[in-house]
C-alpha cells in the first residue's frame, strides 16, 4: 500500500505511517518491509560477532547489522536499512505507534533516502520570500526554535523539521524537499507535540542559503563561509547509509555550495533577542 510521501519519495509499506504527506512525489519509491524477527535476529548476530554496536545510549542502540545499519529503540521497534535489497526493514508498530513513526521517519527513512542520490542533512528548513533557509546543526543548537521563529516571521510553515533532502538538477537552484509533517516541540517532561502540520505542501522549495548554527551566545552574529570551510562544515551535518551514499551525497553537496551561500550563524541564548536575530537573518539572506 502507498503510505504517503516524504522528501519527494512515495513510501510503500504494509502500515499507515503518521507524519507522511499526501500529494505527488516524483522521485523513486521507498519500500518498507515488515520483519517481525528483525530484533531477535540482530541480537543473535551481535552475540555471534557478525554485527557491532556503534552507539549504545539509554533508550536506543545503533549498530552495523548483517544486512546494513540497524537501530533499536526501546518501546518503539527495530529498523534496518538493507543495503543489498535497497529497502527498509522494520518491526511492526507497537500499540502506540507515534514513537515508532517518529524513529522511522527521523532515523531509518533518511538512511534509505540517502541511497537515492540526494544529499540528506541533519537540518530544519523554512520557506521564506527569498527562498528556503536550511538550518543545519547538531541537537541543541536551536534548529527547532529558530525554524519556528522564522516560520512565524516569514508567515510560512516548516518544510522539514530535523532532516532535509537537497537535490540539484541542471543549472537550476538547489531544491529542498518537504520532510515529515510539521515540527515536534516540547510540551512537558518527555512529551512532544506537532505544530505547523498543515502549513506546507509536498512541492520542493528553491534553496536560498545553508545556515550552520553555532553554539548560542549572548549576541547574534553571522559570517559567510568560504568554499573549503563551507564543505568541511557541511560534511558534519551529512547523513549517509554507507560509503557509496556518502560519495554521491558529497557530489550533490559540493554542487549546492557552488550555487548558494553558506553562513555560520550564532543565535542569542536569550529568547528576548530571537526576533531581532531572525529579522537579521532574513535581511542577510533576503
Amino acid at each position: 500500500m502507498r503510505a504517503g510521501c516524504v522528501h519527494g519519495h512515495p513510501v510503500l509499506g504494509p502500515w499507515p505511517i503518521a507524519g507522511l504527506r499526501a500529494g505527488g512525489a516524483p522521485l523513486e519509491p521507498l519500500l518498507v518491509l515488515e520483519d517481525r524477527d528483525l530484533r531477535e535476529r540482530e541480537a543473535a548476530a551481535l552475540a555471534g560477532g557478525t554485527s557491532g554496536i556503534l552507539h549504545d545510549r539509554t533508550g536506543w542502540t545503533v549498530g552495523t547489522g548483517e544486512a546494513g545499519p540497524v537501530g533499536t529503540f526501546t518501546g518503539a521497534g527495530t529498523f534496518q536499512f538493507d543495503v543489498a535489497a535497497g529497502c527498509l526493514r522494520a518491526t511492526p508498530p507497537p500499540a502506540d505507534p507515534a514513537l515508532w513513526a517518529h524513529h522511522l521517519l527521523g532515523w531509518a527513512l533518511p538512511l534509505l533516502v540517502s541511497s537515492h542520490g540526494g544529499a540528506v542533512l541533519h537540518a530544519a528548513t523554512v520557506p521564506t520570500p527569498g527562498g528556503a533557509l536550511v538550518l543545519c546543526g547538531p541537537s541543541g543548537r536551536g534548529k527547532t526554535t529558530t525554524s519556528l521563529a522564522l516560520a512565524m516571521t516569514a508567515e510560512s510553515g516548516i518544510l522539514s523539521d530535523d532532516t532535509t533532502v537537497l537535490t540539484v538538477e541542471g543549472d537550476g537552484p538547489p531544491l529542498a524537499w518537504p520532510g515529515p509533517l510539521g515540527s515536534r516541540v516540547i510540551d512537558g517532561p518527555g512529551v512532544k507535540r506537532v505544530v505547523h502540520a498543515d502549513a506546507v505542501g509536498a512541492s520542493p522549495e528553491p534553496v536560498r542559503a545553508l545556515v550552520f548554527l553555532e553554539p548560542r551566545a549572548a549576541a547574534w552574529s553571522c559570517r559567510e563561509l568560504d568554499g573549503p570551510e563551507a564543505v568541511v562544515t557541511a560534511l558534519g551535518s551529512l547523513i549517509a547509509a554507507d560509503g557509496t551514499a556518502r560519495n554521491a551525497a558529497f557530489a550533490v553537496l559540493a554542487a549546492v555550495l557552488r550555487r548558494v551561500p553558506a553562513l555560520s550563524v550564532v543565535m542569542p541564548d536569550d529568547l528576548d533577542g530571537l526576533p531581532h536575530a531572525v529579522d537579521e537573518l532574513l535581511r542577510v539572506t533576503g
